[in-house]
Formats: structure tokens, C-alpha cells, sequence
């Protein structure tokens, strides 16, 4: 083969290569045309992506259960709220999904059977009075309310300019968000607006009546979306903004915080439940 007839077919291995690698991230950011990478739900097949250290895995939602797959992310990489579930509710096995998400011989699909068989079903259990089948399951609701997961969350006012002083006064680290306009009082931010976000573990975001998780991995922001784990970056998250149904619903920060020695319980903040209370 000629000099000019091998170069030739290098190009076009070079353009085919490109053109399926730049297919296969369109299609895992979404198709590209939604602005929070978020619209689109992938139910299957289940899908990881690994980071340089540590595991990454989706968790597919079993009917409704986008509220609790993304409280759950939140937790599979966040040691001390881990156990503190651990040692007020056992029964609901975060230790074994936590053990088969961080092992790396599981397969995303064996991954998905733990939790299913485990977490999924004792949190709903715990959370029925809450949410009946087939109805809504609100994440801050069910992080906080004592017939969830019964999790720390102080709500504070949008714009959220009390967090720096909860956290270094009162040790807080979980907060949501209310508005006065809303019609039971919580609210949604834009992710811009949260202060300290160098220190942000984690969030969970209404993506317009489904809710992902958005947790900090080894310095890497992850999308959990479901099924699927995507890493973004910090221009994305910027993207995140209160609109038309959607926001930051709740944000949980790095422990870590002086806390002063003494202090009384926060008074600029509003404690769940009492923003959610059903009739």
C-alpha cells in the first residue's frame, strides 16, 4: 500500500473512532439537550463509571424511587450520616449495599439486587404513613421526618447567608430551603447562590418532579441520575438553578465546622418536620 493510500485510511479510522466516542458522551450527558443533564431517565441497562479512587454506581429507581435512590447516594459516601443510620436504624441494611457498592467484584446488576432486597423496601416501610404507594415521596421529607431516615436538616431562608454561621456556631451540616411563597413553605435555590460550595459533600436536586443526587467524589462532582452515575464539572453544577419546578432541594456540607462550645439550638433556622406536616 502507498505512503499517500495508508495515510489515507488512518483518517478515516481517526474520524470513526472520534465520531463514536463523541457519541457515546452525547448520549450519556442526556442527548445534550437538556440544561442540567438530568431530563433524561436511564432505566436500563444499569450502568458505573469508576473514579480514580472508589466506586461509583447508579441505582435503578423501582417505581418511584428517585426521592429515595438519591438520599441513598448521598449516604453511600457519607461515612458519619452512614452511621448514625446505621446505629438508629439497622434494619434498613445500608451496611450491606454499603459493602457490595465499594466492592469492586460486584456488577452493577448484583449491586442493584442488594438494595433492592434491602434498603428499598425497608425504607418504604418505615416511610408509608409518609408517602403511599404511587404518591409523591418528598427527599427532604424523607431524609429528616422521623418515619424516614430521621437525619438532621435545618431549613434556612433563600438566599441562604445563615449557613456559614450554622455551621461554625451550631455544627450544622444538612440544610434545606423555605419560601414564604410556596404553598407548604419549601422552597428550591439555585446552586450558585449556596455559599461555601468548595465545602459541599453533596446535594439532592428536583429535576421538575424527579430528583437526582449530586455528591463530591475525590475532588469530581458525580450525577446520579438513577441507573446512570456521570461525572460533571463545575460549570454544569452552575446550571443548577431554581426554576419552573426545579432546584437545590437540600445540600449537605463537609463535617469539619467549629462548633462553640455550649451553643443553644439554632434560632435562624426552621426544623423539620414542621414545614411538611400533612393534613
Amino acid at each position: 500500500m502507498s505512503p499517500a493510500a495508508t495515510a489515507a485510511t488512518y483518517r478515516r479510522k481517526v474520524r470513526t473512532l472520534f465520531t463514536s466516542l463523541s457519541t457515546a458522551l452525547l448520549a450519556a450527558c442526556g442527548g445534550g439537550d437538556a440544561a442540567d443533564g438530568t431530563d433524561r431517565r436511564a432505566e436500563t441497562p444499569l450502568r458505573s463509571v469508576q473514579p480514580a479512587a472508589g466506586n461509583v454506581h447508579g441505582l435503578r429507581n423501582h417505581t418511584n424511587a428517585c426521592a429515595i435512590g438519591s438520599v441513598v447516594q448521598l449516604l453511600m459516601h457519607d461515612e458519619p450520616l452512614r452511621q448514625q443510620v446505621l446505629r438508629s436504624h439497622p434494619e434498613l441494611g445500608l451496611d450491606l449495599l454499603h459493602a457490595a457498592y465499594h466492592d469492586a467484584s460486584k456488577t452493577a446488576d448484583e449491586i442493584d439486587a442488594v438494595y433492592a432486597s434491602t434498603v428499598l423496601p425497608a425504607l418504604r416501610r418505615r416511610y408509608v404513613k409518609r408517602a403511599a404507594p404511587g404518591t409523591l415521596i418528598e427527599a427532604a421529607d424523607l431524609w429528616s421526618h422521623a418515619e424516614g431516615l430521621d437525619l438532621p436538616l435545618l431549613f434556612v431562608a433563600d438566599p441562604p447567608r445563615d449557613i456559614p454561621q450554622q455551621r461554625r456556631e451550631h455544627g450544622e451540616r444538612v440544610f434545606g430551603f423555605f419560601a414564604f411563597s410556596s404553598g407548604d413553605g419549601s422552597g428550591y435555590v439555585n446552586f450558585a447562590d449556596l455559599p461555601e460550595r468548595d465545602q459541599l459533600r453533596g446535594l439532592v436536586y428536583n429535576a421538575g418532579g424527579h430528583y437526582v443526587a449530586y455528591v463530591r467524589i475525590d475532588g469530581r462532582w458525580w450525577l446520579f441520575n438513577d441507573s446512570q452515575a456521570t461525572a460533571v464539572d463545575e460549570l454544569r453544577m452552575h446550571r443548577l438553578r431554581a426554576q419552573d419546578g426545579r432546584g437545590v432541594a437540600f445540600v449537605v456540607y463537609q463535617p469539619g465546622a467549629s462548633k462553640r462550645a455550649g451553643a443553644g439550638a439554632p434560632p435562624a433556622g426552621v426544623r423539620q418536620p414542621s414545614i411538611f406536616k400533612r393534613g
